[in-house]
């Protein structure tokens, strides 16, 4: 077994409680996808990286924690509560939506839904956009699929490095290194004949922003002393903001290599800087604003608002062609926030409190049905 002390760094066990500045973070993030397509911000698809490095962040944590208190990772329990997590909300979406399109459109357009929700369903939805396939409705779950082929290879990956017996910093090593092959990737690939589909949704295209919240959840957020990771947020989250607001701050002529490239690990950092400024000092500034009670609850269904927004945008769009723009996005927005909503209550936190079945860590404190479900992972 290996020692704790020699490998692993002290991981706060609050992470498994419900911090609500987290969820204030997913909203922001699924503010800015639903913006962006909107088209009221530039950059709103950024917000699929934020939720990639809170992701990488989340699950390392818990991981690293389980294996400091038990010397093991429990794979089984694992991919357990990411099913529950992931499966019961897109298999409801994929129903409503395959139901809805064989009642109102041509026998056609049924079978490629069909065709396209399977893809979806076995999280191949972003190779297939790679090379050039067209997924309708459900070509915004690209972002879920790499996820989950990530998170089918990370625990894995990440068990066999701890059991080897390699020091924390041996292991941020190593994804600093993958950090940078997927950059040398992509430049690679911007320069050959690959089109921007490939890198813009290959899982080794799109793997540092995972990989660099990744990191933080390994180091853990008290690596440097809070008033230093207070400068660092402040700048991440000015550099962030400045990106989602208004591109990168690059010319023109030079964005979409810039952001191809090298930009979205520097995006990533940003947001890394951020999330450790709020997690290394709840009390701080940064913190207090994504406690937001509206902004918390947003997050809380942030899942949701993402399965749900872009057919939600298309259906409302091709039913309502003459209304005027500002009316027809306040009913898109509704209508997403309704299905959301539903999604959340009658689904999601349900399969979310059965987790608690497949839980490997006993923390000190009781962990209250509410924080499970909130939390999220």
């Amino acid at each position: 077994m290996l020692g704790r002390t020699q490998t692993l760094p002290a991981q706060d066990r609050k992470v498994f409680g419900y911090e609500p500045s987290l969820d204030g973070i997913r909203a922001i993030a699924v503010l800015f996808v639903i913006a962006g397509h909107l088209n009221l911000v530039y950059a709103g698809g950024l917000g699929v990286d934020v939720f990639f490095v809170l992701s990488g962040y989340l699950i390392t944590a818990l991981l690293v924690s389980e294996f400091s208190a038990n010397g093991r990772i429990n794979l089984k329990k694992f991919y357990m509560r990411r099913a529950l997590r992931i499966l019961p909300a897109v298999i409801l979406l994929l129903v409503v939506l395959n139901v809805l399109v064989a009642i109102i459109q041509p026998a056609e357009q049924t079978v490629t839904l069909r065709s396209n929700s399977l893809a979806a369903l076995f999280y191949i939805a972003n190779w297939l956009r790679a090379f050039g396939r067209d997924l309708g409705i459900v070509g915004h779950l690209w972002s879920l699929s790499i996820e989950e082929q990530f998170y089918l290879l990370w625990p894995i990956t990440l068990l066999f490095l701890l059991s080897r017996r390699l020091k924390t910093n041996q292991i941020l090593l190593i994804i600093g290194i993958a950090v940078v092959l997927v950059n040398f990737d992509r430049i690679y690939l911007y320069h050959g004949i690959e089109s921007f589909n490939r890198i813009y949704n290959g899982t080794d295209t799109r793997a540092d922003a995972l990989l660099i919240g990744c990191a933080l959840g390994l180091s853990g957020y008290r690596i440097l002393p809070g008033r230093i990771f207070a400068v660092l947020g402040l700048i991440g989250a000015a550099f962030v903001g400045y990106v989602l607001f208004r591109a990168y701050p690059v010319s023109a002529n030079l964005q979409v290599p810039f952001g191809l490239t090298v930009g979205g690990t520097l995006f990533a950092v940003g947001v890394v800087f951020s999330l450790a400024a709020v997690l290394s000092n709840p009390q701080n500034i940064f913190a207090k604003l994504l406690r937001i009670p509206p902004l918390v609850w947003t997050g809380r269904i942030s899942y949701g608002l993402y399965l749900w927004h872009f057919p939600v945008f298309t259906f409302i769009a091709g039913w309502f062609p003459e209304w005027e723009p500002a009316r027809l996005a306040a009913l898109k927005i509704a209508g997403t926030f309704a299905c959301a909503t539903l999604s959340y209550y009658l689904v999601e936190r349900p399969c979310l409190n059965l987790k608690k079945k497949f839980s490997v860590i006993k923390t000190p404190v009781p962990i209250t049905p509410s924080r499970v479900k909130s939390v999220g992972y």
